[in-house]
């Protein structure tokens, strides 16, 4: 979807994103190929992951703390630290960043390379290379970054590993191009989706089957041990990783602009169907869309019945006060595929299973 910035980021909020605009392109001409400067402290706690476009990714210390975006209106400074990703397209290469509070900006970056410092040294990477970059805290312990480019997170209390957003609709193309058969019917929910949309018109079943292929792929390629499996997470994760406010926003009624991606008619997003994840602000443990955008299913059997599944977390089409709560649970026919239905994973313990 085109993003117009001059609407999304006035003058303003770019001196507060930027810490100031350049007058300017640059100094010089050696300020466009420029890749390496010397490791500022506060980087340290950040880390990137560069995902390549031959699959491989590269995950290191920065040796820069400030990006440099040449947008149509003016020249940026960006903090990395207030960035979440920069991904990449087209012929000249323009990135699109997506900042930390949602925000999303649009342009040509002023090095051609990005340098950052790994455990075996410092690796200079071109950008017609890369495909993505994610930006996240390297102190965090436990954080992880799988081979499709899923993060996990830790949350206090768990012994799992939770997946910061909904299983993506590349996430489950990857899977799909690997299972010929599997049910389409994920590609034609009635309206456009982009690639970072969530997955939807999914059952519970197709959820397992995806976590499960993508435990038995990275046990193969060793990105993961063979006591380590990927699950949906059970209702007890879920509701400790919903956090503790009265809905997923806080406690306030109505819900305010960018508490999430919900019924249009709160007119507190901009999208009419699903929005690409981690559009809103993440909640107190780091979790995106954990309310809103898309229903999730669970691992645990609704009631003693055994015929339906837990589902948690509303949907962008939801607007009653009662299913918006955190606490909300229904059951859900695990053979159903719904236009509001997708899931997310944990990387979890094999023995920490039900």
């Amino acid at each position: 979807m085109p993003v117009n910035i001059k609407k999304l980021i006035p003058w303003w909020v770019c001196l507060l994103i930027s810490g100031s605009l350049m007058g300017q392109e640059g100094k010089n001409a050696e300020d466009k190929n420029a890749v390496v400067s010397p490791v500022p402290a506060d980087t340290s706690s950040l880390q990137l992951v560069i995902a390549l476009t031959d699959g491989s990714r590269v995950i290191g210390t920065p040796a820069i703390d400030t990006l440099k975006l040449g947008t149509g209106y003016a020249n940026l400074n960006i903090k990395l630290e207030k960035i979440r990703t920069i991904e990449f397209a087209g012929a000249n290469h323009m990135a699109q960043v997506s900042l930390q509070n949602g925000d999303m900006l649009k342009g040509q970056l002023a090095a051609t390379e990005f340098a950052v410092k790994t455990d075996s040294g410092q690796v200079v990477t071109p950008l017609a290379k890369v495909s993505k970059i994610l930006v996240r805290a390297g102190s965090v312990g436990g954080d992880y970054v799988n081979s499709l480019g899923m993060e996990f997170i830790t949350v206090p209390g768990m012994k799992v590993l939770f997946g910061i957003w909904d299983t993506r609709v590349e996430d489950y193309r990857a899977y799909a191009t690997a299972n010929p058969g599997v049910a389409a019917s994920w590609k034609n929910p009635g309206f456009k989706q982009g690639e970072d949309h969530p997955v939807v018109n999914v059952n519970w079943g197709d959820a397992k089957a995806f976590c499960a292929w993508l435990t038995q792929k990275e046990r193969k390629e060793g990105e993961i041990g063979q006591g380590q499996e990927y699950r949906l997470p059970t209702e007890k994760e879920w509701s400790v990783a919903v956090g503790e406010g009265k809905y997923p926003w806080g406690d306030e009624w109505p819900p305010q602009k960018g508490a999430g991606n919900y019924d249009p008619s709160f007119k507190v997003d901009d999208y009419d169907h699903t929005s690409p994840v981690g559009s809103f602000k993440a909640n107190e443990y780091g979790l995106y869309d954990m309310g809103g955008n898309v229903w999730q299913w669970c691992e645990d059997w609704y009631d003693t019945t055994q015929k339906f599944r837990v589902v948690r977390g509303a949907s962008w089409f939801n607007r009653t006060p009662e299913l918006l709560l955190s606490s909300f649970r229904f059951g859900g026919n695990p053979g159903i595929r719904d236009v509001s239905f997708g899931f997310r994973r944990v990387l979890a313990p094999v023995s920490s299973s039900h």
